[in-house]
């Protein structure tokens, strides 16, 4: 989740192990559904302090997620920046989009963005090589 405060840059990895070990365990529980890509159930991707999350939209995957985050604040005395923390949705109307992230309390980001310098989401380019 983009939005770990800057000045606690070093609690980065903590927190994406944390959330890396708990979201492992409720996919196991089959409380949090990520992506299914190819058969994988992606649900996040770590990146140095940042990390990117990523669930269904089915009630019972958002509350989970939501609780894995205040579980984290509330056992290591931080705080996620939510003024630095987006949702960006796929295949989602705007306004079931807008519902959640004003839920959240952060703001709703359309693809195509970009993402420490990579784009992402729009159509992808093809090379030879």
């Amino acid at each position: 989740m983009k939005g770990l405060d800057q000045k606690l840059h070093h609690y980065g990895p903590i927190f994406n192990s944390y959330q890396r070990c708990l979201l492992k365990h409720l996919e196991n529980l089959n409380k949090i559904k990520g992506v299914i890509i190819k058969d994988i159930n992606l649900t996040h991707l770590p990146f140095a302090d940042d990390i990117l999350l990523f669930v269904q939209d089915n009630v019972e995957s958002i509350k989970n997620l939501q609780f894995t985050i205040h579980l984290f604040e509330a056992a290591s005395s931080l705080n996620i920046n939510l003024i630095k923390t987006s949702i960006s949705p796929i295949n989602v109307n705007k306004e079931r989009s807008d519902k959640v992230a004003k839920g959240w309390g952060i703001n709703t980001i359309f693809l195509p963005i970009t993402y420490l310098g990579m784009p992402l989401g729009g159509k992808p380019r093809t090379s030879s090589f």
